[in-house]
C-alpha cells in the first residue's frame, strides 16, 4: 500500500522530532506508536494529556494540526481506523514475507 504523507515544514516544526518519527512510522508502515501518539491518533484527549511528557504536552495542538493536515484520514481519528490501518499493514508484511 502506498501512503502519501503531505509534507509541510511549517507544521512539522511544531512537532517534537521523536513524535514526528513515530507518526511517520505508523502511517507508512503500520508500526505501533507510543502510548501518547496512539492516544492522539484515536482522539483520546484525556489519555494523550496523561501520557504526554512536557514537550509533547506543550506541542499537543501542533501535533493534532499535523495529523489533520498531513496524515491520510483513513489512518486516524477513531480506534477502529487505527486498528484497521495497523491490520492492513500487518497483512501486507505477511504477504511480503511469503513472497520472499
Amino acid at each position: 500500500m502506498r501512503v502519501f504523507i503531505e509534507p509541510n515544514q511549517h507544521l512539522e516544526a511544531a512537532v517534537p522530532p521523536g513524535i514526528l518519527a513515530d507518526l511517520r512510522a505508523y502511517a507508512l508502515h503500520g508500526r505501533s506508536p507510543c502510548s501518547f501518539v496512539r492516544a492522539v491518533l484515536v482522539n483520546d484527549l484525556r489519555e494523550a494529556v496523561r501520557m504526554a511528557d512536557n514537550s509533547s504536552a506543550a506541542a499537543l495542538a501542533g501535533i493534532v494540526r499535523w495529523c489533520h493536515w498531513c496524515l491520510p484520514g483513513a489512518c486516524w481519528g477513531t480506534m477502529e481506523r487505527v486498528g484497521a490501518w495497523q491490520e492492513r499493514h500487518a497483512e501486507e508484511r505477511a504477504r511480503e514475507e511469503v513472497e520472499a
